[in-house]
């Protein structure tokens, strides 16, 4: 083992330092979204124990990932039960990733190679802004490293068993991400190129791990082949393929930094500009390298196929364009993430580069050189520390989004306020609802409830606090109106608004009377009218119903029907909506939904009835009244009459 000059390590340790600290800087000012919260609860529940997850999320394509992105993102889990794990876990592989561009620079073109390449891929826009959330694809950039170096220890250094390696990590980073399976065919073009040298057992070796970790994918695909089949084939038919220059261009924004603006939101974006450093002209210089590097390192590996350094550079070239030439001609539209698989690989040719211009022989040129490339690494990085400052102090819709730490602030406030969280969010299922994924994370271990706030107010039996997403004003409408919220806004919230709950202040509705229970536990206690109920005119309805008794099959899931019928009992108009989730139910819960209905000028003149029920989703099976009298069956509950004034 050589041992390394004191100046290069220490030069080393700054560059891994550095990297650390652009990756894990304000380490909950991340982006944590509809993805970022469902990989972490599926993680979680895997480092619980409470599911083995057969997929992942679902990607850009419409279908369901493999699901090693979990596995790996459920380690972190296992010793910091917390997102934040989440976080740094991302941020350390890619620390760990710069470390090895660093060991693959320097053992095949020498120290400098190696610390440039390091410095590059430390410092770079985009590898910094991946690296600090969670994510599957955030993982590809050390991955395929490993990937890389298994493959140049096999095939140019003839170590037999590394191929093994590199066949099962080329398998893992496919179901990573989807976008892994561009490196498929480079590592077939090896074979083929370096056939002499292949041996037959880590050929096997390698194929047969490759295999038994997709088992578990594979045995979703199997079980849900209806549901794949379908997926592919509107896939195949649903656009023409194109080519055109959008790979080209991504790829490139990718490699040197450009356009990492775009965090800043489309809006935002022009301040944070007017503000940073203009480092464009630079990154189309670094471009142009980049493009003479790669062509210099193909023309160097066909020239001197028993140079192990040009063939490295060769090969490392390939890995760069290989997400190029693969989606140049491409269906659907592309993102740039999907050209993360190869990021290394630029950080490499650009280090490379550098590495030459510090051998030149005129010193002045040298110092230009290097003088150069430290500043331009120093400048990205600035440039990053500027736009996480800015992104940090607001909210940016379409860019960054509500930073992590916006998010915990809020919990954390409405936590002191009351025993129970009422989340109210746009939509309730974390399962495609963005705000209701965010904090069912959030508050896992914490009493919640998840409540589509555009439709319902819940008022839970317990003390209580309400923690509300923008987009739900409805719900905060009813809650104003009949003073319920004891606690004026936080600005501390952000974009949220926390307050504590009045329990179950005395509701000014009018009394539905008997019959009022229904099968599911429900029982309709009262309701409010406003407007004229009269044709052509519209009013607004509210009705509360209490949770009387638990249902024993939680799963459940109800809407609320309201039909307002005239006194010959013709309906002329309805009104229908989902309610609070049967899961999310509490016994003495009190729940108040708002509705609006039209009607119309045909309509008989009032006074009018409502009659009001539940049935269950998607059957449509009706819940039917328990407390009728005796020889007076009811269907639903009627509130009324409901007079014109």
């Amino acid at each position: 083992m050589v041992k390394m000059p004191r100046a290069e390590a220490v030069a080393l340790v700054l560059i891994l330092l550095l990297a650390a600290l652009l990756r894990l800087l304000w380490p909950t000012l991340t982006e944590f979204k509809l993805d970022e919260a469902q990989i972490t609860a599926q993680a979680w529940d895997l480092a619980e124990l409470r599911s083995f997850p057969l997929h992942g999320t679902r990607s850009s394509i419409g279908m369901y990932l493999p699901p090693f992105g979990i596995y790996l993102y459920a380690l972190p889990l296992l010793i910091w039960p917390n997102p934040l794990a989440a976080v740094v876990f991302t941020a350390l592989c890619n620390v760990l990733a710069v470390g090895l561009c660093w060991w693959v620079g320097r053992r095949y073109w020498g120290p400098a190679a190696g610390l440039g390449a390091a410095l590059w891929l430390a410092t770079t826009p985009w590898a910094i802004a991946f690296s600090r959330k969670i994510w599957e694809p955030d993982l590809l950039p050390l991955l395929s490293l490993g990937y890389l170096i298994a493959g140049l220890l096999a095939f140019v250094e003839r170590r037999p068993w590394a191929l093994a390696a590199h066949l099962l990590l080329l398998a893992v980073i496919v179901q990573v991400h989807f976008s892994g399976a561009v490196l498929i065919p480079l590592t077939l073009l090896l074979l083929i190129r370096y056939r002499r040298s292949v041996r037959w057992r880590p050929l096997a070796l390698g194929l047969g791990l490759a295999a038994l970790s997709a088992v578990p994918f594979l045995v979703y695909l199997w079980r849900a082949r209806g549901e794949v089949r379908a997926a592919l084939s509107g896939l195949l038919v649903s656009q023409p393929s194109v080519i055109d220059g959008q790979a080209l261009r991504l790829w490139r924004i990718l490699a040197v930094g450009s356009q990492i603006h775009s965090l800043a939101g489309p809006r935002a974006f022009r301040e944070y500009l007017a503000a940073a450093p203009d480092l464009e002209p630079v990154r189309l210089a670094a471009s142009a390298l980049l493009v003479a590097g790669l062509g210099y390192w193909l023309w160097l590996a066909l020239r001197r196929p028993a140079d192990r350094a040009a063939q490295s550079g060769g090969i490392i070239a390939l890995w760069s364009l290989a997400p190029l030439l693969v989606f140049t001609r491409h269906a659907m539209p592309l993102h740039a993430h999907y050209f993360l698989v190869s990021l290394p690989a630029a950080s490499l040719v650009l280090g490379c580069l550098a590495a030459r211009a510090l051998a030149l022989r005129q010193r002045a040129w040298r110092w230009m050189a290097g003088v150069a490339f430290v500043g331009v690494a120093a400048a990205n990085a600035a440039a990053f520390v500027m736009l996480l400052s800015f992104v940090g102090s607001r909210s940016n819709a379409g860019g960054f989004g509500v930073p992590l730490r916006a998010q915990v602030r809020a919990v954390q406030a409405a936590r002191r306020l009351g025993e129970t969280v009422v989340v109210l969010s746009p939509g309730d299922d974390p399962a495609c609802d963005e705000w209701a994924a965010v904090f069912a994370v959030h508050l896992r271990r914490a009493p919640h409830r998840l409540v589509n706030g555009t439709r319902a107010a819940l008022f839970p039996a317990t003390s209580a606090s309400i923690l509300a997403t923008p987009g739900v004003s409805e719900a905060l409408g009813v809650y104003e109106k009949l003073g319920a919220l004891a606690v004026p806004p936080d600005p501390a919230a952000g974009p949220f608004r926390v307050s504590r709950l009045v329990r179950q202040p005395a509701l000014a509705l009018r009394d539905v009377g008997r019959p009022r229970r229904l099968a599911n536990g429900v029982e309709f206690v009262g309701y409010q009218v406003s407007g004229r109920a009269a044709p052509q005119q519209s009013i607004d309805w509210w009705v509360a119903w209490r949770v009387r008794d638990l249902l024993p099959n939680r799963a459940a899931d109800y809407h609320i029907y309201n039909h307002l019928l005239d006194a010959k009992g013709s309906k002329w108009a309805q009104a229908d909506a989902g309610t609070v989730r049967a899961r999310d139910w509490e016994q003495g819960d009190v729940v108040v939904q708002m509705f609006r209905l039209d009607i119309p000028p045909q309509a008989a003149s009032g006074p009018y009835w409502m009659q009001v029920g539940m049935y269950s989703y998607p059957e449509l099976q009706g819940q039917p009244v328990v407390d009728a009298p005796p020889g007076l069956p009811a269907a639903a509950v009627s509130c009324g009459p409901i007079a014109a004034p």
